[in-house]
């Protein structure tokens, strides 16, 4: 219970850095709408930089984010790598209201070559049904590799009850980010 309590707390704190992002793909009025989740990684001076999934195979036309106090503002794509299907995303620090800036934060960054079989995590992101989910678990496996177009990554498997997310970000108890749910490389949704 102590510890269910403690990343309770810590998913509150962390909550602040996930975004929501969603893209048109073209003009059209009809034209797809994509969503995934993100995490703020770093301000440059003039943006907040995200980084999170891609949302098709090419940049998408339009492109907003949702901060955690519900407000919105355009992004722009600065990098992508579809093998790895992830990219990162830049917001202009004057679009962003004064309120929101007491509601977001910069994401801690953890060291995923340092997470240990049994250690405790969260994982935030989307659902199936596009909700921001959040799911508590452990780390069940740590020395997994997938290969990928031009290389291998490495993995993290965890086991959360229930959790069953389209994309989304990994926390480790001290709220540090330690991994990215990616479609690119997790066929069972199982691995980080």
């Amino acid at each position: 219970k102590k510890m269910l309590k403690g990343l309770q707390n810590t998913a509150k704190d962390v909550r602040k850095g996930i975004v929501s992002i969603s893209g048109q793909k073209s003009l059209e009025e009809n034209a797809a709408i994509r969503k995934t989740s993100g995490v703020i990684l770093a301000d440059n001076g003039s943006e907040l930089l995200i980084l999170s999934q891609t949302l098709w195979n090419k940049e998408p036309f339009e492109t907003s984010v949702t901060f955690a106090d519900g407000s919105k503002c355009e992004a722009a794509w600065k990098m992508c790598d579809y093998n790895m299907e992830i990219g990162l995303l830049a917001v202009s620090k004057e679009k962003i209201k004064d309120e929101t800036w007491g509601q977001i934060e910069i994401a801690k960054l953890g060291n995923s070559f340092q997470t240990e079989s049994g250690e405790p995590g969260i994982v935030m992101g989307l659902s199936s049904t596009e909700e921001l989910k959040i799911s508590y678990g452990f780390v069940a496996a740590t020395e997994e590799t997938r290969e990928i177009a031009d290389g291998a990554i490495e993995l993290l498997r965890l086991d959360a009850a229930g959790a069953v997310f389209e994309d989304g970000i990994l926390f480790n108890q001290e709220g540090k980010m330690i991994g990215l749910v990616s479609q690119a490389v997790n066929g069972n949704r199982t691995h980080v």
